[in-house]
């Protein structure tokens, strides 16, 4: 049998001009330097390191056995939607979505990006944990950590695993070279990490992986933009989730194999060649959505209305959800929809400025209920951190003139605390995301 034929790229000769220049810039002698890149492309592929990629993944001995027959993409994410759903409770839409990121992890390598998934919850137990117990059975290659120091976790993505990183906060908080990872591995194409190799030489380091972060309190900012929100609530009374036990395990491990078999039949074209829905004008939701929309129209369909939900808790700052609150409570007023009551009881004549006082009662009315129960204590927000979130886009309370009057005549002029309308046009236009300026959440 014919062996077959590797072309093997020749060292530099010893008077090659960029060889000179090379060994000059590092101090080295020339054969010296040429030794190094021979053992260098020993070495590399020993490794299989700076072999191109692929559509698919690399064959890996952390991957599953795919499943022995062909699968029913439909019904297999139906079933993991469900099992989700099962031992965490949550609303059905984000266990769809946590289903499809799942899924979307044995073929991260065919798209441009992989959004992180950030299950937050602002209250303990709410079953954060155990929604990442659940994913490490069914992600491709799962490596899942609550501690780790930057030189173990970086030497860990060579391995390209999908991060399961519980108590988040703790690992995010100064790391520098952590934040990194989580912030820019997002993007295929984004930004690298230059560190120093054993070599003693400078090399980038490919920080593109598939995240999930379990984490108290709101998505990060720094994550804005990259992120898809899984938020989880504490049970209710007569609230009981499905036991993870060693047959819960079984099966979820089952459907890893399934989802391998999945991967493995798919066509080899980049899943993100095709044009993203008219309703993604995200990036960071497209391997989501063309998951859901290669299984079939139905599944697209359910996909685009979680994402609708999911868009409101999705890496949107505190400010940015204050500030979509704020346009709709600004847009009643002016419409007239909405009136205010002065001092003596009577209708607020001014439609282009509010007192603090209404506009924390107008907030604590919403549906939502966010600001409502804003403080550590359940208790509603106040004038004082309702000005300090306004502050980040420098938006100041003022004492202001206002004055009521009704149909039978004026009333009173008085003066409060409180905002002009024309202070929140500009941070609407300059802090609110795409999505929110469209529709109020």
């Amino acid at each position: 049998m014919d062996q077959p034929t590797t072309t093997v790229e020749p060292l530099p000769d010893e008077n090659d001009p960029g060889l000179l220049r090379l060994a000059s810039e590092l101090h080295l002698p020339v054969q010296k330097l040429r030794q190094l890149i021979q053992f260098g492309r020993a070495a590399s592929k020993l490794a299989g390191i700076g072999e191109p990629e692929t559509a698919k993944h690399r064959p890996n001995r952390h991957d599953p056995e795919p499943w022995p027959e062909p699968v029913n993409a439909g019904e297999l994410l139906g079933r993991i939607t469900h099992a989700i759903a099962f031992h965490v409770v949550m609303d059905r839409n984000f266990a769809l979505l946590a289903a499809l990121w799942a899924m979307h992890t044995h073929i991260a390598g065919q798209f441009g990006r992989t959004p992180r998934l950030v299950i937050h919850s602002g209250r303990v137990p709410s079953g954060k944990t155990t929604l990442l117990s659940v994913l490490s059975r069914l992600v491709l290659r799962p490596l899942t950590i609550c501690a780790a120091t930057p030189k173990s976790l970086l030497y860990s993505l060579k391995h390209r695993p999908t991060l399961l990183i519980d108590d988040a906060s703790d690992l995010l908080h100064g790391n520098t070279q952590v934040r990194a990872l989580i912030r820019n591995g997002c993007c295929r194409e984004g930004p690298r990490l230059l560190r120093i190799s054993r070599s003693g030489l400078a090399e980038q380091l490919d920080l593109f992986t598939p995240v999930a972060l379990a984490l108290d309190g709101d998505i990060p900012p720094m994550l804005s933009g990259r992120a898809l929100g899984i938020p989880l609530e504490p049970l209710k009374y007569g609230e009981s989730p499905g036991p993870l036990d060693s047959a819960a395990t079984e099966n979820l491990l089952e459907m890893r194999r399934m989802i391998a078999r999945w991967a493995e039949d798919r066509d080899d074209a980049p899943a993100d060649a095709a044009a993203p829905p008219p309703q993604c004008r995200d990036p960071n939701w497209l391997p989501l959505l063309a998951v859901a929309g290669e299984i079939g129209p139905e599944w697209a369909s359910r996909a685009s209305d979680a994402m609708k939900l999911a868009r409101g808790v999705s890496a949107t700052s505190e400010l940015e959800r204050l500030l979509a609150d704020l346009r709709a409570i600004v847009d009643g007023i002016r419409s007239g929809k909405q009136s205010l009551r002065g001092r003596d009881g009577k209708p607020i004549a001014d439609h282009d400025r509010i007192r603090s006082i209404d506009l924390i009662e107008q907030l604590c009315i919403l549906e939502h209920c966010r600001w409502s129960e804003h403080g550590k204590n359940g208790q509603p927000i106040t004038p004082h951190a309702l000005a300090r979130i306004l502050a980040d886009a420098n938006i100041h309370p003022a004492m202001l003139r206002f004055h009521t009057g009704d149909e039978n005549g004026a009333g009173i002029m008085f003066r409060d605390r409180g905002y002009l309308f024309s202070q929140f046009e500009q941070a609407f236009e300059r802090y609110l995301p795409f999505h929110l300026r469209e529709k109020t959440l």
